[in-house]
C-alpha cells in the first residue's frame, strides 16, 4: 500500500468562506439557542450563516438548509449586503458537498452583486473562491485564470493578506502539476507576506507547503527542517489539527528514509491528537501510514490491525453522511406527523445500521483476504527471486564443470598424441623382427 506523502496543501479562501477544522457541537447548540432568542431579522440572518458555517463539512445538508433560510429572510427584508453574503454561504455549503456546478452558480451571482455594490475586496475573494472550485473540479486552466484575476484585484487594492492567499493557492496548483520550482516561488512570496504581517498560522501553513516541495525533491533534511518549523508554530498557537497533519508529513518523510522508529513516533503522536479532536480524516491517514510502517517492518499482526482500523474509519465517515440525511428528515418534518416521522426515522436507522454492519463485516473479510493475498504475493516474489538466484548459481556451476571436463579431455588427448609420437609403432617392430630372423 504505497502512497506519496500526505500533504497539507491548504486552499485559503475568502474570509466569508469559513473552513472549520472540525465542528464543535457545543458551539452549534449555543448558536441555535441565540437564534431562538434573536429579536431582529438581521441578527437571525447572521446567526443562520454562522450555523451554516459550523455545519459545513460535518452535515452539509443542514449547512445548505440554514444558508437557504438566511437567503430567503434576507430577500424578504430586501438588504442587498445580506443577500450577497447568504449567496456566498450557499456556495460554500455546496462546495463542501462537492456540488461544484451549484457552487460556481452561487459564487457568480455573489460576484455580480459585489461588483454592483463596488465592493472590490469581496469580489476578489469570490474570484479566488471560484479558482479553488475549478481546482477541486480538476479544471486547472480555469482555476489559474481566476486566481490571476483575483491576484490582480488584490494587488490593485493593496490587500496583502489577499495577495498572500492567492499566491499560496497558485503555488498549490503548480505543486499538483509537479512544477516544483514555480510552486516554490509562489510559496516563498506568500510566506514573506505572512511573516511581515505576523500571521503565525499562515506562516506555519506555508512552511509546511515548502517542506512538501523539498520532500518531493528527496531533499529530506531541508524538508524536515521546514516541517519542524511549522510544527513548532502550530504547537505554540495550540492548533491541534495543523499539529497532527504536520506530524503525519514528518512521519511519512521518516518512512521514506526508512527511519522507522522515528516514523512510528510521529505517526502515533498524530493519531493521539486526531482521536482527541475527533478528526476522522486525519485518523484515516494515520492508520494508513501505520499500516505501511508495520508492513515494511514485517510486523504483519499490527499491519493488519491498523489496516482494519483504516477501513473502519473510512466506513464511519461514509456512514456519517448517511446519518446526516436522516437528521435532515427530522429537520423537515419536526412540526407535523411527528410519530410517523419518528417511526420512519427509526426504520431507516435500523436499515442503515443493518447495511452498515453488513458492509463492515464484508469489508473486514475483504481486508483479511486482501492482506493474505498481498502477503502471499510478497512471499511468492521472494521465493521466485531465490529460485532465480539458485538457478543462476547452478547454471554457472554447470558451465564451470563443463569447462573443466573439456580441459581434462583435451589434456588426455594431448598426452596420448605425445605418447604415440615417442613410442615405436607395432608395425615397425614386426618388420624389424622379421629381418633379424632372416
Amino acid at each position: 500500500m504505497k502512497k506519496s506523502l500526505k500533504y497539507l496543501l491548504a486552499f485559503v479562501v475568502s474570509g466569508a468562506l469559513a473552513l472549520p477544522l472540525f465542528a464543535q457541537k457545543s458551539r452549534i447548540d449555543s448558536l441555535l439557542l441565540k437564534l431562538d432568542m434573536a429579536s431582529t431579522d438581521s441578527a437571525k440572518i447572521d446567526l443562520m450563516m454562522d450555523i451554516s458555517s459550523e455545519y459545513q463539512g460535518k452535515n452539509n445538508d443542514k449547512a445548505i438548509s440554514y444558508a437557504k433560510k438566511a437567503y430567503a429572510l434576507a430577500k424578504t427584508i430586501n438588504k442587498s449586503e445580506l443577500v450577497v453574503q447568504t449567496l456566498v454561504y450557499l456556495g460554500n455549503s455546496y462546495y463542501y458537498k462537492a456540488d461544484y456546478e451549484k457552487t460556481i452558480a452561487y459564487y457568480l451571482q455573489a460576484l455580480t452583486e459585489y461588483e454592483k455594490l463596488g465592493n472590490t475586496g469581496n469580489a476578489a475573494n469570490i474570484l479566488n473562491n471560484i479558482g479553488v472550485v475549478y481546482y477541486s473540479w480538476g479544471q486547472n486552466t480555469k482555476a489559474l485564470n481566476f486566481y490571476n484575476k483575483s491576484l490582480a484585484a488584490y494587488q490593485k487594492a493593496e490587500d496583502l493578506q489577499g495577495i498572500a492567499k492567492v499566491k499560496n493557492n497558485i503555488g498549490n496548483l503548480f505543486f499538483e502539476n509537479k512544477n516544483f520550482d514555480s510552486a516554490l516561488v509562489y510559496y516563498t512570496a506568500s510566506l514573506k507576506i505572512k511573516q511581515a504581517l505576523n500571521d503565525l498560522n499562515g506562516e506555519a501553513l506555508l512552511l509546511n507547503n515548502i517542506g512538501n516541495i523539498y520532500g518531493e525533491k528527496n531533499d529530506y533534511k531541508v524538508a524536515r527542517n521546514y516541517y519542524l518549523s511549522s510544527l513548532k508554530i502550530y504547537q505554540q498557537e495550540e492548533e491541534p489539527y495543523g499539529e497532527a497533519l504536520t506530524m503525519i508529513n514528518i512521519a511519512s518523510l521518516f518512512r521514506r528514509e526508512e527511519l522507522f522508529d522515528s516514523a512510528l513516533f510521529y505517526a502515533q503522536r498524530a493519531l493521539e491528537i486526531s482521536i482527541k479532536i475527533e478528526a476522522e480524516d486525519l485518523k484515516t491517514d494515520c492508520y494508513e501510514l501505520l499500516t505501511e510502517i508495520y508492513e515494511t517492518n514485517g510486523n504483519d499482526k499490527l499491519a493488519l490491525e491498523n489496516f482494519r482500523l483504516y477501513i473502519e474509519t473510512k466506513n464511519k465517515i461514509k456512514s456519517e453522511e448517511v446519518q446526516s440525511a436522516i437528521e435532515e428528515l427530522n429537520l423537515k418534518y419536526e412540526t407535523e406527523k411527528k410519530e410517523q416521522q419518528i417511526a420512519l426515522q427509526e426504520s431507516q436507522i435500523a436499515k442503515e445500521r443493518l447495511l452498515r454492519n453488513s458492509f463492515i463485516i464484508l469489508s473486514l473479510l475483504f481486508v483479511v483476504f486482501a492482506f493474505l493475498l498481498f502477503r502471499g504475493y510478497k512471499n511468492k516474489q521472494k521465493t521466485n527471486k531465490l529460485l532465480e538466484e539458485k538457478n543462476h548459481t547452478i547454471e554457472h556451476q554447470k558451465l564451470l564443470v563443463e569447462e573443466k571436463q573439456k580441459a581434462l579431455i583435451d589434456s588426455i588427448l594431448y598426452a596420448k598424441r605425445i605418447q604415440q609420437a615417442l613410442l615405436t609403432s607395432e608395425s615397425y617392430i614386426e618388420k624389424a623382427l622379421k629381418r633379424l630372423k632372416n
